[in-house]
């Protein structure tokens, strides 16, 4: 499965330096982080990237998919309005994955609220791409608050449409912060279970053994204050039985928030689900 690169990649503001003025600087290496990724997405050309972002529109029993003709945002919430993007949507695979949701009776469609706005966690990855890279299209999704193996069970559903077009290339980015409570003086204060959700899930990221996702405690993940699980498990579902080159290319919770980038390369595929 040549037609797939997937990464994780966080979403501060700051990170942008019209927006960090000069704070950003203390985020280095995730700077780093990205301009590689953004390099590597560049050299590869997909037709498509596919962005799950946990601040696009979220239900509860429902996984929204943007079904607009187009997507545009900024940063004018951040006082940067100048940056903005505009982007065609991938409407042949959104129709394909809703078609296959509702064969399938998944909880997943076009239903919700349809408004063409980028969100932050999808308009970060895209800042640093957009440098490189311009001739894509994109598709923009979000998680749930149904259970762990939905996400899973979706994440598989992507990766059969992705498979069944081979000659097109796709690069999925799951977008999320880890723990927000790292650091006392952080701007939402410190739990013990932050710095370990957190080594838990770069450790993951680091082996490529996504389905250890499953095993973390709960107690930890809801203690954590996270926004990137579920991104991370939809992410699994796409890379399941897939051979993968994983690497943490950076972590830092220089801000009292836990920001990993990491990159998985397909070798090939096992198409065995037992």
């Amino acid at each position: 499965m040549k037609n797939l690169k997937a990464y994780f990649a966080p979403h501060p503001p700051l990170i942008i330096s019209a927006i960090g003025k000069g704070e950003e600087k203390a985020i280095q290496k995730t700077i780093d982080a990205y301009h590689e990724i953004a390099h590597e997405i560049a050299e590869f050309k997909p037709e498509t990237i596919i962005f799950i972002s946990p601040h696009a529109s979220t239900y509860h029993d429902y996984f929204h998919i943007a079904s607009t003709k187009t997507c545009s945002g900024s940063f004018a919430q951040f006082y940067a309005p100048q940056i903005n993007f505009n982007y065609e949507n991938d409407l042949s695979f959104v129709k394909a994955l809703s078609d296959t949701c509702e064969i399938k009776k998944f909880p997943a469609g076009v239903l919700g609220s349809q408004n063409g706005k980028l969100d932050h966690g999808i308009l970060i990855p895209l800042y640093f791409i957009n440098k490189y890279y311009q001739n894509f299209k994109i598709i923009c999704l979000s998680f749930s608050w149904l259970d762990k193996m939905k996400h899973f069970e979706y994440g598989r559903i992507i990766q059969d449409i992705i498979k069944s077009r081979n000659n097109h290339k796709y690069v999925v980015i799951a977008s999320g912060d880890l723990s927000h409570y790292l650091l006392e003086d952080g701007p939402y204060g410190f739990q013990k279970e932050g710095p370990i959700f957190d080594k838990i899930i770069t450790d993951i990221f680091a082996s490529g053994k996504l389905i250890d996702l499953f095993e973390i405690d709960e107690k930890i993940i809801e203690k954590a204050g996270e926004c990137g699980y579920r991104s991370a498990l939809i992410l699994a579902g796409i890379l399941s039985n897939l051979s993968l080159k994983s690497r943490l290319l950076s972590y830092q919770g220089t801000f009292g928030v836990g920001y990993a980038v990491a990159s998985f390369s397909i070798a090939n595929i096992n198409v065995d689900r037992r």
